[in-house]
């Protein structure tokens, strides 16, 4: 669109001037003071950032908001990784009423703060854990073995670093003669939410 600029006398000469002012359409992003931690997975990345609100009347994206980044700022701490070590925390054994002697074990779960285990890990929040026991069974008759497996789960209190499982029973026999059968047992930590699966597990 053309507009009129100046109008001139007959030599020339500027009479009058015009200046004309647009208003800006673009939007004007300005800080809300609302502040948010960037998650992955429900955990803080270490990221903030800040709200934007387009106070510009005439922008498209008028009264809308957008995020900013601030960066780190140490507002939104990363959380320490916990590490889970298993181990054997005991032994005991049995005997049936055929003579057949039971072997039990009870584990030990304590966390870590790192993955070589050397710092223990106070929680500030109950953790559940998981184990696996697999179990192979012989048959006295020749029959073929069979295997099988349980779940099993075990809670680290909140201002605690470990717990203990209860006593499982990891070897022995039942019944005599063809009739009879023995079990062998392993424990093995698994996977969960909250915790890395670390260490040996014995």
């Amino acid at each position: 669109m053309e507009r009129l600029l100046d109008i001139k006398d007959k030599d020339g000469n500027i009479l009058k001037k015009f200046d004309y002012n647009y208003a800006v359409q673009g939007p004007n992003w300005t800080d809300t003071g609302v502040t948010q931690c960037v998650q992955s997975n429900g955990a803080n990345t270490g990221e903030q950032q800040m709200q934007q609100i387009d106070i510009n009347p005439l922008s498209a994206t008028y009264n809308q908001n957008q995020w900013r980044s601030l960066g780190n700022t140490g507002s939104c701490p990363v959380p320490v990784p916990t590490y889970i070590v298993m181990t054997v925390a005991g032994a005991s054994t049995s005997t049936d009423g055929s003579g057949n002697i039971h072997t039990y074990n009870t584990y030990s779960f304590k966390a870590y703060a790192d993955a070589n285990s050397t710092t223990l890990l106070t929680l500030s929040a109950p953790l559940t854990i998981n184990y696996l026991i697999t179990s192979t069974e012989t048959f006295n008759d020749g029959a073929p073995n069979s295997v099988n497996t349980t779940t099993g789960t075990v809670a680290i209190a909140a201002g605690s670093n470990n717990t203990t499982s209860p006593s499982i029973d990891i070897s022995g026999c039942n019944g005599s003669g063809t009739k009879g059968n023995c079990v062998t047992s392993t424990v093995t930590l698994q996977p969960g939410t909250g915790y890395i699966v670390s260490g040996p597990q014995n």
